[in-house]
């Protein structure tokens, strides 16, 4: 994975992370390979600096010891290592900039929280459940009043037939005097009183427990629907704040990635002018070197 693979991990990271959410211990485990990938770049990169250090002294002895060669083939052997210097640069800075235009994209990613809205979404849901609650014990009220005026008619019908079947009755017997059928009506209309009154406290008692559930329920489902809007509203503002958290630490990250990226491209930018200089300062000994040798056997041969 070279400086610009690792920029780009970087950048999926950043944008999985607000898209699905921020786990610590996942996104621990992502930087710690970051670090990895981005020392093993930077081993690579040492390395293949000891290699052109190693070249250059191997090709000092070489060029020290091959007294032999002429001097154009001295030159060109030169010109051939400056030019391998110049491209090794090239690339070196070619990846630097690349780092540098991609390092704001990665930084500065942000996205919404779908946990935020989905637990909106839930409180809602429930909070229409509540409602439904509400009118199904509506609709259990006046089911029962609907069920208690039948039961009047029932009773009603009851009593009429009853009092028929007694009329029936009585008339059947023997005529009774006046006074005993005073007595009889009395008698008649208080227990048919007494049945009535009966009746309407049951039928009242059975009203006022359904409109006394019925507001039970419904101070419930108020009740209810307050701390479901109250925990939806604090999950909300919890993960909006957990959301701009790990957003803010993901910047960071990015940040501090980026800016040590640079600081090693940096570096290696100076290492490499630095061996540049190194090499440049070698070929000119050489060359020195070699003039020297070309004037002394000159001076042997004359």
């Amino acid at each position: 994975m070279n400086m610009q693979e690792l920029l780009t991990y970087v950048e999926e990271l950043t944008f999985k992370t607000s898209m699905f959410g921020y786990d610590k211990d996942e996104v621990d485990i992502q930087l710690d390979k970051i670090c990895d990938e981005a020392e093993a770049i930077i081993l690579a990169k040492e390395k293949e600096i000891e290699e052109l250090k190693k070249e250059s002294k191997t090709a000092l002895g070489i060029a020290a010891a091959a007294t032999g060669k002429t001097m154009e083939e001295l030159e060109k052997d030169t010109k051939e290592d400056i030019v391998d210097a110049e491209e090794d640069k090239e690339e070196q800075e070619t990846e630097a900039e690349a780092a540098e235009e991609s390092a704001p994209e990665t930084a500065y990613k942000t996205a919404d929280t779908p946990e935020a809205v989905t637990s909106a979404d839930e409180a809602q849901d429930e909070i229409e459940a509540a409602k439904a609650q509400l009118a199904a014990a509506q609709k259990k009220i006046e089911a029962l009043e609907a069920q208690i005026k039948a039961e009047k008619a029932k009773t009603a019908a009851a009593l009429a037939r009853a009092e028929e079947a007694q009329t029936a009755a009585e008339e059947a017997k023997a005529p009774e005097t006046t006074d005993q059928a005073y007595e009889r009506y009395m008698k008649n209309a208080d227990l048919l009183c007494k049945q009535l009154s009966d009746l309407e406290g049951r039928q009242n008692a059975i009203l006022d427990e359904a409109r006394a559930q019925a507001e039970r329920e419904r101070e419930q489902a108020r009740q209810d629907a307050a701390d479901i809007i109250g925990e939806a509203r604090k999950t909300a503002e919890r993960l909006l704040k957990d959301a701009q958290e790990n957003k803010d630490n993901a910047i960071e990250e990015a940040k501090k990635i980026h800016e040590d990226s640079l600081r090693k491209v940096e570096e290696e930018k100076k290492q490499c002018d630095e061996l540049a200089a190194q090499k440049t300062a070698m070929v000119n000994s050489l060359k020195k070197l070699t003039e020297d040798t070309a004037r002394l056997m000159e001076k042997m041969q004359g």
